[in-house]
């Protein structure tokens, strides 16, 4: 029994050790080019970074507002959009230079996501072939690697890293399995990396849910307190992020994503995209996952219902996808409060690619079950070869735009409020790029009276509204009349220095939340909120230091603390549990 725990210890880590090399092989041409080219959400994150390493070099250890990035304007996408994850990127910074930084950080997130696929798989088959498969498949796929490293959708992308987690432990809740607790950890981890993701498998977890019910009547009581322990236990291990949404959020006039349905695509433009394989599209599922949506009914009419039905979740998550599904019609439906948060309906493509591929991995393993072990092995490494190839052949495009794109490197912009033009980004280039409007998400959650027009609008449509205009220019406003001001950077605070000739309302360019606080000359003050949802005070006649901070509501570290004591918790008992295996 001892010989025999011992040797899963070394074959698990040698598995381990294989996903670490697997992982180089991957990521390493981009390491060694080691340039980045900014598209889409990738500025949004690398501000948050920034933000959080700058944060860290003063001292200040958690990060509740912009004022070194974001053009200083004090937004709140750090307690509003979760960062944990982002934290190991920002302690690289230390040690690397910026652009390797994240390509590290990048195969560090690719290597977790395959070890999560890997134990989650094993966990749900009890096949070691079938999990490697699965975990390199899973982590390969054209979409993920899409979310990575083409768009950057750097939340999305931490989220998929969880996803199985999430679906094992709902398998063993409702199974009443000994891991039914998975589904507390993976939902609490999927909260810790995005919101709608947390959205979307939380729709799911409760439709899979009633459908067992319904159809297992008597296992209704059960499966309810399993899923009511689980969702208790994802809550408290999440309490420092939710916390905020209820104490600055909710009910805050914040501004929130547009409920509505974007980059609607048929059928054929997914099945087409897929085939390509390319990570460069996001309609990508990739040619294994179609492949395995073509024939793989066939391969598991023998197999267990809980494949049978990841085989049917998979298809209809593919089909929702695309215009097969009337998106256009929901938009007149009250449908679209529920769907419209969730905003790009390929954003499912996550939830297919994970079903589809319980399947593909079961073809898989069914065929290898009937070679010799030596034959096994052998094909085994012809399989993940092939995958390599295939992934290869993916990043192509993703690879080319970086080597083709003009190598000039990205410099500072002679003005404020300029959008970021198409660049690649080097080492030395890379703090360059925060002294520009990002395309996307620079007045993310800023104050809803921010606005002139639609919320979610790209850089270009944001900067002809006078008001966010205003703000990402540094125009003070005094009296009513403008003046540009110069802000002084400081953690979780933006400053502001003016000189009055009399008394005078300043509306300062910094948005104002619920728990924002001001210093006026050295002494807290009172203020009040401008039209344009930023702090306004009365300021004396001379010279004048305003200083906006944010600190949060005590209920914010209550909230930490429970989440700490309760991973702590949960670390104990899985060691206390661990010994009594040990010693029987």
């Amino acid at each position: 029994m001892l010989n025999s725990k011992r040797n899963n210890i070394w074959i698990n880590l040698g598995i381990i050790l294989f996903f670490c090399l697997f992982t180089l092989l991957l990521t390493g041409i981009f390491i060694k080019k080691n340039l980045l080219y900014p598209s889409a959400d990738s500025v949004f994150h690398f501000s948050r970074v920034e933000e959080i390493y700058n944060n860290l070099k003063n001292g200040e250890g958690i990060t509740y507002i912009a004022s070194h990035t974001f053009n200083s304007t004090g937004v709140a996408s750090f307690l509003f959009y979760p960062t944990v994850f982002l934290y190991p990127w920002a302690l690289l910074k230390f040690v690397l230079a910026p652009v390797t930084a994240f390509y590290v950080w990048f195969s560090i997130m690719m290597l977790l996501t395959m070890v999560v696929a890997y134990y989650s798989m094993y966990i749900f088959s009890n096949n070691r072939y079938r999990s490697i498969l699965f975990s390199i498949m899973y982590v390969i796929a054209p979409y993920h690697l899409f979310l990575g490293i083409y768009n950057f959708t750097l939340g999305e992308f931490i989220a998929y890293t969880f996803i199985p987690i999430v679906f094992v432990g709902l398998h063993q809740a409702l199974t009443d399995g000994k891991y039914w607790y998975l589904l507390g950890i993976g939902w609490s981890l999927l909260i810790y990396s995005h919101i709608v993701s947390t959205y979307i498998a939380s729709l799911t977890i409760a439709i899979v849910s009633l459908i067992y019910m319904i159809t297992n009547i008597d296992k209704i009581k059960r499966v309810i307190i399993n899923l009511v322990k689980n969702g208790i236990l994802a809550l408290l291990l999440s309490m420092g992020i939710i916390i905020p949404f209820i104490t600055d959020y909710i009910n805050q006039g914040i501004s929130a994503p547009r409920k509505d349905f974007y980059f609607l695509e048929s059928f054929q433009e997914l099945f087409l995209s897929s085939i390509v394989n390319l990570a460069s599209d996001n309609k990508s599922l990739g040619i294994v996952v179609i492949a395995t949506v073509v024939i793989g009914g066939w391969f598991i009419k023998r197999a267990r219902t809980v494949e049978k039905i990841s085989y049917v979740l998979g298809i209809i998550f593919m089909l929702i996808t695309t215009t097969i599904v009337p998106w256009e019609m929901m938009r007149e439906t009250p449908l679209r409060n529920i769907l419209g948060v969730i905003q790009f309906p390929y954003r499912f493509n996550s939830y297919t690619i994970f079903f589809v591929l319980v399947v593909t991995s079961l073809i898989f393993s069914n065929l290898l079950q009937n070679m010799k072990k030596q034959v096994r092995i052998l094909t085994l490494a012809l399989v993940v070869f092939g995958l390599f190839v295939s992934y290869v052949g993916s990043i192509s495009n993703v690879y080319s735009r970086i080597i083709t794109a003009p190598q000039t490197s990205l410099s500072k912009a002679k003005q404020t409020a300029q959008i970021l033009p198409n660049a690649v980004v080097d080492n030395d280039s890379y703090k360059n790029m925060f002294s520009y409007v990002m395309t996307y998400g620079e007045a993310d959650y800023f104050p809803k009276a921010s606005f002139d027009g639609e919320m979610n609008a790209s850089a270009a449509i944001l900067l002809s509204y006078p008001k966010i205009n205003s703000i990402l220019s540094h125009k003070l406003i005094v009296n009513g009349k403008e003046r540009v001001g110069i802000p002084i950077s400081e953690p979780n605070r933006v400053i502001y220095k003016i000189k009055l000739k009399e008394k005078a309302v300043v509306d300062v360019p910094v948005v104002a939340y619920k728990h924002t606080q001001v210093i006026l000359n050295g002494k807290s003050s009172k203020y009040t909120v401008s039209s344009r949802g930023t702090v306004q005070v009365l300021a004396k006649k001379g010279n004048n230091q305003i200083e906006v901070t944010y600190r949060p509501s005590k209920l914010f570290f209550v909230g930490i603390a429970i989440s700490i004591l309760t991973w702590i918790a949960l670390l104990i008992i899985w060691m206390i549990k661990k010994l009594q295996d040990n010693n029987k």
